[in-house]
């Protein structure tokens, strides 16, 4: 127990009325500070004295109190400074390995300039009889400049590869770096809105004696409200790149052939890799400005057709999973050669994570949690354990009665929606130990099974109906979701069932760019200054109804795979 000295001596604490000893503290209410404080004589005046302790009374129960807040102060800082030490101890190691690079990358820059400064200390005596020839020209400038510029040519060529090499397996050790990411999810937590820094300047400049609380309304388009010291608003704002309807459109960027069927496809964190599941292999190209350049690996242990895929979007680990029941993850080794991209070759496979196929996989904002939904009318939750390398089933969620075919995370990570064929449309929440529970069941106004869920704010869901061609819109009110049947967008009119669900709702937040497939169309929706989703004039039509497809995670490029092809498609967005 901590020992607490008091900086006051009891002897010294008089009374102001009666300048005598304080011998009592009082606790009625409306006493504050030293009127708590009474002598002898103060008490005998006192009649109703509601709670009463002596002088000595009183410090033992503050430094009781002292110690109560001690120990919880130290219960929060012995966390935090586990957490820290945790991670002093990785950036430690991660120092020692980046360090190896960065004097590689140091020494080869200072070879490079002594070699170069070696060429200016060339010999200054010449021979005045072999120059006399040369003394209106010389003809040699020209060759020695040459010469020159071939010597420098063949330095740099020399020392290229061992900086490129050493700059390249720096990357890689950032990407990879589990320490660095979990600093980053520490330390660099993001809003879903940008308060814009003029606006802010503004009211911090000209209204800050009104200004009391700045407040986020969620919506199709979140708005932020200044409120004054009686709750009043000041006024709301809306971030500038919502003002404008946007307009859509798409240029056939690239065809590329591939005669294997693909049935998902993802995109590494800097949309350098894109990933192909065709069967029961992964198919890797390397991007460069959304075109496929080449081939640079195939993973090769599924056992059966492979259904989902999804990259971090933090570094270059795979997930995958499918109708063998088991869920991967293809995690890069350390070592990057310069001419080298084949590193997905340490891997942990969790066999029979579920009874059946295993249809999505998705991964929360830290990802160290993935969760996947199955034919086995089944959500299941894994903790991601990087440094391990470890995947671990943590729980089920079982309320589905038939296969659970679409899964979404909100935003803040604190709802998750599924929905599947038992025509079920369910809402998770997290609890206050961070579980899931079930929290309802969406009521649908037309009575059909779901699919292609996806959040666009953390109160909005959107999915479509499997046979209708239409996507619906649920939003929170009075903490239920409910539909808004005036606002669903109908898709396809008089259209045949779609007969093919895995192709996912794609929502890139930072576009506010939402991607549906129905049928043989790709239709491309957006929200507009009106809160409305809006369905853009283009659309991608395809000959064939089953294909398979995703966005690029900076929203530029758009692969579909279809046919016996892939087509790479540029994004263009037009206010």
């Amino acid at each position: 127990m901590q020992e607490w000295q008091m900086k006051e001596e009891p002897e010294s604490l008089v009374c102001c009325k009666h300048q005598a000893q304080i011998k009592y503290v009082l606790t009625n209410k409306g006493l504050i500070g030293k009127d708590k404080l009474k002598c002898q004589y103060c008490l005998e005046e006192k009649h109703n004295p509601q709670q009463l302790y002596t002088i000595t009374q009183a410090i033992v129960k503050i430094q009781n109190n002292k110690n109560d807040e001690y120990v919880e102060q130290q219960r929060i800082i012995k966390d935090n400074l586990m957490t820290l030490y945790d991670h002093i101890e990785g950036i430690t190691k991660f120092r020692q390995d980046a360090l190896q690079f960065i004097n590689g990358i140091q020494d080869a820059l200072n070879n490079y300039k002594e070699e170069l400064k070696q060429g200016l200390n060339i010999s200054k005596t010449f021979s005045f009889f072999q120059e006399l020839d040369f003394i209106e020209t010389s003809p040699q400038i020209l060759k020695i400049r040459q010469d020159a510029h071939q010597n420098i040519q063949n330095l740099r060529h020399k020392y290229s590869e061992k900086i490129v090499k050493n700059i390249y397996n720096l990357q890689n050790l950032i990407s990879s770096n589990y320490e660095l990411n979990q600093l980053i999810q520490m330390f660099n937590k993001r809003t879903d809105v940008q308060l814009s820094p003029i606006k802010v300047q503004n009211y911090m400049n000209s209204q800050m004696r009104n200004l009391e609380k700045i407040e986020f309304k969620q919506g199709l388009i979140p708005e932020i409200i200044f409120k004054g010291k009686n709750s009043e608003i000041i006024d709301a704002y809306k971030p500038l790149y919502h003002q404008k309807e946007k307009i859509i459109s798409s240029k056939l960027k690239q065809i590329w052939p591939h005669l294997d069927k693909c049935q998902a496809i993802s995109f590494n964190y800097d949309d350098s890799i894109f990933a192909a599941a065709c069967n029961r292999e992964i198919n890797l190209w390397k991007l460069q400005d959304g075109t496929i350049i080449n081939l640079i690996d195939t993973l090769q242990d599924h056992s059966q057709e492979i259904q989902t895929l999804i990259f971090s979007k933090q570094k270059n680990w795979l997930f995958s999973a499918g109708k063998d029941r088991s869920i991967i993850l293809w995690k890069p080794i350390r070592v990057f050669t310069f001419n080298l991209f084949n590193f997905f070759n340490k891997k942990q496979q969790q066999l029979n994570a579920h009874q059946d196929s295993i249809i999505q996989l998705i991964l929360d904002e830290t990802e160290n949690q993935l969760i996947s939904c199955s034919s086995d009318n089944q959500i299941s939750i894994w903790n991601v354990n990087y440094q391990r390398n470890s995947i671990q089933f943590e729980y089920s969620l079982q309320r589905h009665k038939r296969p659970v075919i679409s899964i979404s995370l909100s935003q803040n990570n604190n709802l998750l929606v599924s929905s599947g064929l038992d025509k079920q449309i369910i809402v998770w929440q997290l609890d206050k130990n961070k579980k899931w529970k079930f929290k309802q069941v969406i009521e649908q106004s037309e009575k059909d099974f779901g699919c292609r869920l996806s959040f666009i704010s953390n109160d909005i869901i959107i999915w479509q109906s499997f046979k209708l061609g239409v996507t619906n819109i649920s939003k929170e009110e009075n903490g239920l979701f409910k539909e808004l049947p005036n606002s669903r967008l109908d898709l396809a009119k008089n259209e045949e069932n779609d007969g093919d669900y895995s192709f996912p709702s794609i929502f890139n937040y930072e576009k506010q760019l939402l991607i549906q497939k129905y049928h043989k169309s790709i239709y491309f929706i957006t929200l507009n200054y009106q809160n409305n989703l809006k369905v853009q004039e283009e659309q991608i039509i395809f000959d064939d109804e089953q294909f398979c497809g995703n966005l690029s995670n900076d929203g530029k490029y758009f692969a579909v795979w279809s046919q016996q092809k892939f087509n790479i498609y540029e994004i263009f967005e037009q206010e």
